[in-house]
């Protein structure tokens, strides 16, 4: 029993290893009340809720092998995911399955395919992925690009219309957008900070080479004796 517990203990390490576990917990509690509310809401049809948790089931196995992708992996994919995922919702548009008033799905002929919810992960992952290579010269227009990055596959969505996936891939591009802001405030307040510092050592700066040019003029017409300096010669000797 204990040898069985303890291969249990070492397989549940391996596959807890990069997740997180209370994220994991909240997002099994949300299941749960959900199939629980389900069940309730189809008039207990046990159908239903078993087709629903096998796809909770399949999102899970899904979500794990993601974790356990290297970022470095992940980021490789960002452009490939995003041009896909636009071409998809370019193919809604033009052809599209509909659904209750709304052009969102993709007929895959084993089942329906809604490519907003690709974007939802391909969109902060394109912009992670351009911040991070724009990251040492990074200037306003690289925010003018973001911005058409997110207007395109938004307003796509929006059409469709799908108003509030729109509004929640807006707001997970702000994730990638806010770090990236920061950082050319940053920048630019740092080199206002310099600029004024500058200007205000330049007029000291000036008097001072002004004042050893003046002196050292002074000083060649002392050697060279020309009447005009004597006086400036005498009070200098005096001095």
């Amino acid at each position: 029993m204990r040898n069985f517990l303890g291969l249990l203990g070492r397989i549940w390490e391996i596959l807890a290893r990069r997740v997180d576990n209370f994220l994991m917990a909240s997002a099994l509690a949300i299941v749960g009340v959900g199939l629980v509310t389900l069940f309730s809401a189809s008039d207990q049809n046990m159908a239903r809720v078993t087709s629903q948790a096998a796809s909770l089931g399949f999102a899970l196995v899904l979500m794990w092998i993601v974790a356990n992708v290297a970022p470095q992996q992940l980021v490789r994919a960002a452009v490939p995911l995003y041009a896909l995922s636009v071409l998809l919702l370019v193919a809604v548009a033009l052809g599209g399955t509909m659904v209750n008033g709304s052009r969102r799905w993709l007929n895959l002929g084993i089942g329906r395919f809604q490519p907003s919810e690709l974007m939802k992960i391909a969109l902060p992952l394109m912009l992670a992925w351009y911040f991070q290579k724009r990251e040492a010269k990074l200037a306003f227009g690289d925010f003018i690009v973001a911005a058409v990055l997110i207007a395109l596959p938004v307003w796509l969505i929006k059409r469709e219309p799908d108003l509030g996936t729109a509004l929640i891939s807006t707001i997970t591009s702000r994730n990638a957008f806010l770090p990236s802001s920061i950082l050319r405030a940053t920048r630019w307040a740092r080199a206002t900070i310099a600029r004024r510092r500058r200007s205000r050592s330049a007029p000291a700066a000036s008097s001072a080479r002004a004042g050893s040019m003046a002196r050292r003029r002074i000083s060649i017409s002392c050697r060279s004796g020309t009447p005009t300096s004597s006086s400036r010669c005498s009070e200098r000797s005096s001095g």
